[in-house]
């Protein structure tokens, strides 16, 4: 029988190489730590536990067999008040750049390191042809997600028994957000299917506003014509499925129509991000796809028995019977990933005798503003199902004294308006989710900044004034 080491957790310096022998994980980088009051701040929990960050590689297969080094993170709570603790998967959602993955410590991977925060070493895979992997990423592929995902925390495993000082508690919890979602869906189905139970027990799964139902739901982008601000979606999961299912056309001509089959596939070789493709594009499916494959696609509509209908089939994750609890939180007001995805899964599941599968709307919110509650309250639904040790019943928030402060509008595109109560000079500073500062100014009661520059995502707002300080949450989404 193994024996584990009870050691103290050893912060190394920033980007130390360790060098594992195991049979999953290849190495550990140690990326520092992070510390729990910019997770409070978030808003996305009530943070217990500073966050010890890792790169990780790891053994896995691409979608040839072929074996792989893949990428990710390992998030770790500092000091928890248990030596014995869950995993928890963190699947993050679509990216294009390359370099926008978790490994490399970018702003979605706060997403995970809010899980670690609360106690759980937390997996979050990069996926195939992003972080340390070259090719084009099998964008929206249930088995590849479902693939590195499992090795992922098979990996995590192996990293907890050897290097830190806790103990695998047997207990697996699966999240993510849009494409995470739709993975950890693929990663809870992949574990039932393949009969991983045994070594791999999950004990509940939250994937939020996941694209569950492509092939009907998801589909109504291309056969409704759908003005869609995301419309790089579209050509994501066509380039990566023709890629995946061996060449179901010969030349993005096939699919594209002029100019866009020479200006678009260069922008999906992993240098570019999602916004550039996006601005590359028209609103309108029919002003960028060729008209003969879109007629061919809409005749196909009904029977789906073409190629690519059958690749958005293989890849629907909808309709089957999850064993243990699963709740899918979605927005109302979601335009991007459809709300109907969620409630098509829920249907399928509950008709399909699943008897602790359950769906909550948490509001009339954009894709983007939906992500802080869906986090948030994926993070409540596994606490009330996970052991008690290190995980306090409440916990006080460590926000200071606050005073009123108001952000319009939030989420924010163009201009930016901060005001404040305060009969005294406020001094505003403004944080990435990483935690750069990227604006400091001083105001008293109203200020304006542009923020059309600014990259989408979530920022800090810091506003202290004399004993007083305040921190919000902001979302740039153009």
């Amino acid at each position: 029988m193994k024996v584990f080491l009870r050691i103290q957790l050893v912060l190394v310096s920033l980007f130390t190489v360790c060098s594992v022998q195991s049979q999953v994980l290849v190495s550990a980088t140690d990326l520092g730590l992070f510390p729990k009051a910019l997770i409070s701040f978030s808003g996305l929990t009530n943070a217990e536990y500073n966050v010890q960050m890792y790169k990780v590689t790891y053994n896995t297969t691409d979608n040839t067999g072929a074996n792989v080094i893949a990428s990710g993170m390992i998030a770790v709570p500092i000091n928890s008040n248990c030596d014995s603790l869950p995993i928890a998967l963190y699947a993050h959602g679509t990216v294009l750049l390359r370099e926008g993955v978790p490994s490399r410590n970018n702003d979605e991977s706060l997403l995970g390191k809010a899980f670690a925060s609360r106690g759980y070493v937390t997996a979050m895979p990069d996926y195939l042809g992003l972080g340390d992997l070259p090719g084009l990423h099998p964008y929206q592929h249930a088995e590849s997600e479902a693939r590195v995902s499992v090795d992922i925390i098979r990996a995590t495993i192996e990293f907890m028994e050897d290097s830190l000082s806790y103990i695998y508690n047997n207990q697996v919890y699966l999240s993510g957000y849009s494409q995470g979602g739709h993975t950890a869906m693929a990663t809870h189905k992949y574990i039932q299917d393949n009969n991983l139970e045994t070594e791999l027990n999950v004990i509940a799964s939250a994937p939020l506003s996941g694209s569950f139902h492509s092939s009907s739901t998801q589909a109504r982008i291309v056969l409704d014509d759908m003005p869609f601000g995301s419309q790089g979606f579209v050509i994501y999961m066509i380039m990566a499925y023709n890629d995946v299912y061996g060449g179901i056309y010969t030349t993005p001509s096939d699919y594209l129509q002029s100019p866009y089959d020479v200006t678009i596939p260069p922008l999906l070789d992993g240098n570019h991000d999602f916004t550039e493709l996006n601005d590359s594009l028209p609103n309108l499916p029919s002003q960028f796809l060729d008209p003969t494959f879109l007629a061919n696609l809409l005749a196909d509509s009904s029977t789906k028995s073409t190629s690519l209908w059958q690749a958005l089939l293989d890849n629907d994750n909808y309709d089957w019977k999850p064993n243990v609890p699963m709740k899918l939180f979605y927005c109302s007001g979601d335009q991007t990933v459809f709300p109907q995805n969620t409630l098509d899964a829920f249907d399928a599941m509950t008709a399909n005798g699943a008897a602790q599968v359950f769906k909550e709307d948490l509001g009339n919110l954009s894709h983007t503003g939906c992500i802080l509650p869906a986090i948030s309250n994926a993070i409540n639904f596994f606490e009330n199902l996970r052991p008690n040790c290190g995980v306090p019943a409440s916990v006080s928030p460590v926000v200071v004294e606050s005073f009123e402060i108001q952000l319009s509008p939030n989420p924010s595109s163009q201009m930016l308006e901060i005001t404040s109560n305060s009969l005294n000079p406020v001094i505003l500073s403004v944080y990435s989710i990483t935690g750069v500062e990227v604006h400091q100014s001083n105001f008293s009661n109203t200020v304006q900044l542009d923020v059309s520059n600014w990259k989408n995502g979530l920022y800090y707002v810091k506003t202290a004034s004399d004993k007083h300080t305040s921190f919000q949450p902001l979302v740039i989404q153009h």
